[in-house]
């Protein structure tokens, strides 16, 4: 989503990936991430580094396997002079048993499992290979609603016509959108030349329950669309 934003704006973009992925975008380069660090590749204009790669799951080998190379990209991006970079670390850093609406970048660190701690540990592995040496920051993100979200059951659901099963309905969370993730990102990029503080949060600032979640689904889904 943040690469078709931002050649849509225009930016040339190098796209790095385990595989490379053709995105049949203008101005879009796709490598592998061994083509990346191999520097075959010019990376001599590049002036801002997105890092976003790491595990989905907990599985605690993955998160090391994560770090390890959250390690070799942050270093990657310093030794290739690039000036300003992004690091996408994520609220499961802050402690969980807080039942404020919104959690600001003052809130207290205490990660509940494994991925908030390894989360927590590319915030501090950014801070000290990127700190004095270029302009960055890590963005704190929320829960991003995408495809493997329970929101997208819900939603078959109702345009299947089928009834919308929720269990724990009382289950709160904090979902923010992949496309207002994209979109905040590009304005981030967009004033690249400016300072950026160390942290920022990005999320949606409410919370809901996933029966509010459900509720809401099904509303839309028959004063809209008469499902």
């Amino acid at each position: 989503e943040l690469v078709r934003r931002l050649a849509q704006k225009g930016y040339k973009i190098i796209s790095a990936s385990r595989q490379a992925r053709e995105e049949n975008l203008a101005n879009v380069t796709c490598v592998t991430n061994e083509e990346l660090f191999s520097q075959r590749l010019d990376v001599s204009d590049v002036e801002c580094a997105v890092v976003c790669a790491f595990a989905r799951e907990s599985a605690f080998d993955k998160l090391a396997q994560s770090l390890r190379f959250t390690d070799e990209v942050m270093h990657f991006v310093l030794d290739s002079g690039i000036k300003c970079a992004i690091n996408l670390s994520s609220q499961s850093v802050y402690a969980q048993n807080s039942e404020a609406d919104y959690i600001d970048e003052t809130a207290e660190i205490g990660p509940a499992d494994g991925y908030g701690v390894a989360k927590f540990a590319t915030e501090l592995l950014a801070n000290n290979i990127w700190g004095g040496n270029i302009n960055f920051t890590n963005i704190r993100l929320a829960s991003v609603n995408m495809q493997q979200r329970f929101t997208r059951y819900f939603i078959e659901s109702a345009i299947q016509g089928k009834k919308i099963n929720v269990y724990c309905d009382a289950q709160t969370f904090s979902l923010i959108d992949v496309s207002d993730v994209a979109e905040a990102l590009t304005a981030l990029i967009d004033c690249r030349n400016t300072s950026w503080d160390a942290v920022y949060n990005l999320g949606a600032g409410y919370v809901s329950t996933t029966l509010e979640a459900a509720r809401t689904v099904r509303d839309i889904a028959v004063s809209q669309y008469h499902l």
